[in-house]
């Protein structure tokens, strides 16, 4: 099990015997008695972190617990980029035969994105390593001006993601919407908004209800829609010798979606043709 810190990045890695709520508690208590009991704790929709057992435990030491949106782990990317990075670590040092605590030491101690380490951070000092140093370079330090840089930090990577993305039409209880399931769509009632944000509480026809994120809801997309990928299926009028030519269907070609499919500007000259040659072919 891996935990973080979201201020410092300091990571934690726990191997456990069990995935079982009292394991990960116990593991949660052992690391929380050496730096102290978080605000929050943000977690998976795992089955050891929704159970009862685990709701009293951070009740009992008031915790503030939230789950990520089921099936959208990008919701909880510090986590998730916190696993990857420990993933790469053990695998790293497996390879090289080197031990995966030292590997794990070594990256504590690393100053990341112009900031100081993880380690100075969140203890307030570096840490010995098998590096020489200074004992001066391991004294306690105070630093200012932290929380300013990370804002500016994810102010810039805000900046540099919006400019692919936008923000989705709130929806509102009683919306009828479709929700993404593998590779189908399927109807849903919106029931209410979700404590985290761009989730909500959906039910289905059969009065189950679930947690989905705002990505996977669609307000668009009918099942019942015909799929307009081609053409209107209309019959063409090759019998009208008045207009000599053959009529084709007028709307133009959309997707599934409602959007218009528009070909590349160098087809147009191609597809004039294409046209011509058909109608002088039924004169």
């Amino acid at each position: 099990m891996v935990l973080v810190d979201y201020y410092s990045n300091f990571i934690e890695v726990n191997k456990l015997a069990s995935t079982k709520s009292s394991a990960v508690i116990t593991c949660c208590k052992q690391q929380f008695s050496r730096y102290g009991i978080p605000d929050e704790l943000i977690t998976d929709n795992g089955p050891q972190f929704t159970s009862a057992e685990f709701r009293q435990f951070t009740k009992d030491y008031g915790i503030k617990h939230t789950t990520s949106s089921p099936l959208y782990p990008q919701s909880n990317g510090r986590a998730e980029k916190a696993v990857q990075t420990a993933k790469n670590l053990i695998k790293k040092a497996k390879v090289d035969k080197a031990d995966p605590h030292l590997a794990l030491l070594d990256y504590r101690n690393t100053p990341r994105d112009g900031l100081p380490s993880p380690a100075q951070l969140f203890l307030g000092r570096r840490t010995q390593t098998q590096l020489p140093t200074s004992a001066k370079l391991l004294e306690p330090h105070t630093f200012t001006g932290i929380p300013q840089q990370l804002h500016k930090h994810q102010m810039k990577q805000k900046y540099y993601y919006d400019q692919s993305s936008k923000p989705l039409p709130q929806l509102s209880p009683g919306d009828k919407v479709h929700v993404r399931e593998e590779k189908t769509w399927k109807p849903v009632v919106v029931s209410s908004n979700a404590d985290a944000p761009r989730s909500y509480i959906v039910t289905k026809p059969n009065g189950h209800t679930y947690r989905r994120n705002r990505r996977d809801l669609s307000k668009s997309y009918r099942h019942d829609q015909p799929d307009n990928t081609a053409n209107s299926g209309q019959p063409l009028n090759s019998n009208n010798d008045n207009q000599g030519q053959i009529q084709t269907a007028s709307s133009p070609t959309t997707t599934r979606y409602g959007r218009t499919i528009k070909l590349p500007s160098y087809l147009e000259h191609f597809v004039a043709l294409t046209k011509q040659s058909t109608n002088a072919s039924h004169l």
